[in-house]
């Protein structure tokens, strides 16, 4: 599952851009995948948030759901997931994505950050919608220390981001590529749903012999 368009296409017009320099067209940097699709995303020096932001109007009420993104450092080791929920309410978490560490939580957001390839991190928040009639969002963050998300940047200075991810449900799901269009089906391999435990490394092949018993350390 995956309720966001262009979920890896950044300077996309369905993600919105706030204090942040015009992105370079098609990434072009390193991905946790081995492709060139990452991007870099750098703070003005006006002192503002410094952001991308999603709508996500599949999200049901009083559900949660995991936003998720990989993240690597390019100067400022910190970054912002954020959820915001039907209710108006922002729940987010800051992620330092030099050392791995989980800095402030705020809201009732559950935080997780695992190491993948290449020097990322995938960062992610669950939280519960609740209820109200607002849209729900998600928005990426660069943050200058933990706490701080809300400066002046260099010019210079950023994060590289790769791979967003909203799913239903109290974890990441294995990371699908979006489009114009979103999946609204949960991630399945022959009937098997992989669950956000399994370990990074693994890539399961359409060719996969059948008589092979998948252990619990993999599904849940």
């Amino acid at each position: 599952m995956n309720l966001l368009t262009y979920s890896q296409q950044f300077d996309n017009s369905a993600w919105s851009k706030a204090g942040l320099l015009p992105i370079t067209s098609g990434g072009g940097l390193l991905a946790p995948d081995g492709s060139m699709t990452a991007y870099s995303l750098v703070p003005s020096t006006t002192s503002a948030s410094h952001h991308l932001g999603q709508p996500v109007p599949t999200m049901q009420q009083s559900t949660i759901y995991t936003d998720a993104v990989y993240v690597k450092p390019n100067g400022y080791d910190w970054c912002v997931v954020l959820q915001e929920g039907i209710d108006g309410f922002r729940r987010y978490a800051y992620f330092n994505v030099a050392t791995g560490a989980i800095g402030n939580v705020v809201l009732n957001a559950t935080p997780s950050i695992v190491a993948a390839e290449n020097g990322f991190y995938r960062c992610s928040i669950s939280a519960d919608t609740n209820t109200g009639s607002s849209n729900s969002f998600i928005h990426i963050v660069v943050a200058s220390a933990n706490g701080g998300d809300f400066f002046a940047g260099d010019g210079i200075s950023g994060i590289i981001v790769w791979g967003a991810q909203v799913n239903e449900g109290s974890g990441p799901e294995v990371y699908q590529k979006t489009l114009g269009t979103i999946i609204n089906t949960p991630f399945v391999y022959s009937g098997i749903t992989l669950k956000s435990s399994m370990p990074t490394g693994i890539t399961l092949k359409s060719s996969m012999p059948t008589g092979i018993t998948l252990k619990s350390s993999i599904v849940n």
